[in-house]
């Protein structure tokens, strides 16, 4: 994600960090004795691009979620008529069981 940009690609340093659409990090390092770096944090645009995939996720997520929704409540309506029919049967079969019983 970040670009690095070395000293000697550049102009000047003071063209770098007056440019608007960027901003800049200095970092020396000293370990390796080169000379410092100007680290791209973020471009103007990369914003704009950033909100638009928060959008698209955001309407993804809703779209997913309502589908999601939409499946639990028929799984939901699905087990309560099971239920339902099997209560009726228990009824059918305790009124058959009370009917052979008597006439026995």
């Amino acid at each position: 994600m970040y670009e690095i940009i070395h000293a000697s690609d550049v102009v000047s340093y003071s063209d770098v960090v007056s440019s608007s659409s960027y901003h800049y990090l200095n970092q020396t390092s000293k370990l390796q004795k080169k000379p410092y770096r100007m680290y791209k944090i973020i471009h103007a645009s990369d914003v704009g691009l950033l909100f638009c995939v928060l959008f698209i996720f955001q309407v993804k997520y809703k779209f997913v979620m309502s589908l999601l929704n939409l499946v639990l409540d028929s799984a939901v309506a699905f087990l309560m008529e099971f239920m339902s029919f099997k209560s009726k049967v228990m009824e059918t079969c305790s009124f058959i069981c009370m009917i052979v019983a008597s006439s026995g």
